[in-house]
């Protein structure tokens, strides 16, 4: 058994040449993806800093608008307690007589107010209670899409450099 010698008819030079010429151009090829990644990168980050921003200015909104009302709940709460209490000592200087009926009605009244406060105040809690739920998944799937899309640029990274690591 007698095999032919193969004989190369490129130089080595020649063959160097156009290695080093094909690693130049695929080089080129990854600075360039890499260039293109660092700018998406760049563009998350600033869209993350909007997302974040906007999440923080509805988070005063929101937080001004609570005070907002809690102070005005407030007022009223003293306005009607102001007036209530005038109206039971009137009550109380002309109809001495009628004492008695009129201390069960006016307690009647009191309880219904403070029941009808309370129940409007337990609606407020429950709504801020939303609002912040309702921020808090919106702050959860903005850190899920931003995870994502550093997994998803980790990956593409990942094949890139490994080609066939994942098939």
């Amino acid at each position: 058994m007698s095999q032919t010698p193969i004989t190369v008819t490129y130089s080595l030079e020649e063959f160097l040449t156009r290695l080093e010429q094909k690693m130049d151009r695929q080089f080129a090829s990854i600075e360039s993806k890499i260039d293109n990644l660092q700018q998406d990168v760049t563009i998350l980050k600033v869209e993350v800093a909007e997302i974040k921003g906007e999440i923080k200015t509805l988070d005063a909104r929101v937080t001004g608008q609570i005070q907002e009302s809690d102070t005005k709940l407030t007022g009223q709460i003293k306005e009607l307690d102001t007036k209530l209490t005038g109206q039971i000592k009137e009550l109380d200087t002309k109809l001495t007589g009628q004492i008695q009926e009129s201390d069960t009605k006016l307690t009647g009244q009191i309880k219904e107010l403070d029941t009808k406060l309370t129940g409007q105040i337990k609606e407020l809690e429950a709504t801020v209670n939303g609002v912040s739920k309702r921020l808090d998944t919106q702050e959860f799937i903005n850190r899920s899409v931003v995870v994502g899309f550093i997994l998803a640029i980790l990956a593409g990274l990942a094949k890139l450099f490994f080609p066939n690591f994942i098939n």
